[in-house]
């Protein structure tokens, strides 16, 4: 791309947001993730039924995040940074004042009536104490520019000493500028001025069984039409793995009413020889709620495109559920 492209910001919005009052519109307010996660509040499923979103969720909008740089002076060092010669053709120099920028925003002291606000917020959670403070940046899902696995997500305990709260939304906050992160904007020209990282929190999974990411569209065959989705045991990533693990691999058909279902491929993790990652009843259930995302989102749109949906399975009271985590255009 040869033309800078300035984002939209807001940081004026004040206090945690309730995403029920939000949706997919809010992106400049809270972040491409938090904004999307909203507009799943509103998609219906069966005529009636609600998706199967994680409990106690909300959001830290970017006001939070700018009088953070502002505070501590980190946006004149932003400026400074970016109007260096020797930042923008150094990449070793680059790369060292980045760093300096992220660890002095997580260093940082946070301020104290947003930690109350939030500690309060999270004391009435339904007796969940551990939960997950995810990025949410108007630097993704932008057109041309999906930013997908750029940023970090981090869990913030009530319980636990070695993973305080406040910890947890700095190193959030600080992930904006990760070298990877900067590289990839700076390639597709997004003014780095305009960036800010909002907070998506919602509980934790504790007690994963799998996760996973489904298309609303046959990556194989585009005529024969499926829902295609990648499914792997435990917190193992389905994206980025630890180990050269493979998922299991699957077209769930959405042509016909008959349910067929075909893999691909199955998770080569150790002692899932003969298994499959997910019940056909589970992925049944998740194909019902891609296609409903998939529906809303060419309601919304006035054009169908291809979903990008983020799922998890947890234990909930010694069940298996279905959650879903997030979803963006593909």
């Amino acid at each position: 791309p040869q033309t800078v492209h300035k984002l939209e910001i807001d940081t004026t919005t004040e206090g945690l947001i309730d995403l029920a009052d939000a949706n997919v519109t809010w992106v400049p307010t809270i972040g491409g993730k938090a904004a999307n996660f909203a507009e799943l509040k509103n998609v219906v499923v069966n005529g009636s039924d609600s998706l199967p979103l994680p409990e106690n969720n909300f959001a830290i909008p970017f006001y939070y995040y700018w009088q953070h740089m502002k505070n501590y002076g980190l946006d004149r060092f932003v400026d400074s940074m970016l109007n260096n010669p020797k930042f923008q053709t150094d990449v070793a120099y680059r790369k060292e004042q980045l760093d300096i920028l992220h660890d002095s925003i997580r260093d940082s002291p946070l301020d104290a009536s947003l930690l109350q606000m939030v500690k309060d917020k999270l004391q009435n959670a339904e007796g969940y104490k551990k939960f997950r403070f995810r990025s949410s940046t108007n630097a993704e899902d932008v057109e041309g520019f999906n930013g997908a696995g750029l940023y970090e997500s981090f869990t913030g305990s009530l319980s636990n000493a070695d993973k305080p709260i406040d910890l947890a939304i700095k190193k959030v906050w600080a992930s904006l500028w990760d070298f990877g992160a900067f590289e990839e904007r700076d390639y597709f020209k997004i003014d780095h001025r305009t960036i800010a990282m909002g907070v998506l929190v919602h509980r934790s999974y504790p007690t994963e069984a799998a996760n996973g990411v489904a298309i609303t569209k046959n990556l194989y065959n585009a005529y024969n039409p499926a829902v295609t989705i990648n499914a792997q045991v435990g917190e193992i990533s389905v994206v980025n793995p630890d180990e050269k693990y493979l998922p299991d691999q699957i077209l769930y058909y959405t042509s016909t009413s008959s349910e067929i279902i075909e893999y691909i491929n199955h998770s080569n993790v150790p002692g899932m020889e003969g298994k499959t990652v997910m019940t056909d009843a589970e992925l049944k259930e998740l194909k019902t709620y891609c296609m409903a995302i998939h529906n809303h989102y060419c309601r919304l749109n006035l054009e169908c495109n291809p979903m990008d949906i983020e799922f998890k399975v947890d234990i909930v009271n010694g069940k298996r559920k279905v959650y879903i985590k997030q979803a963006r255009l593909y």
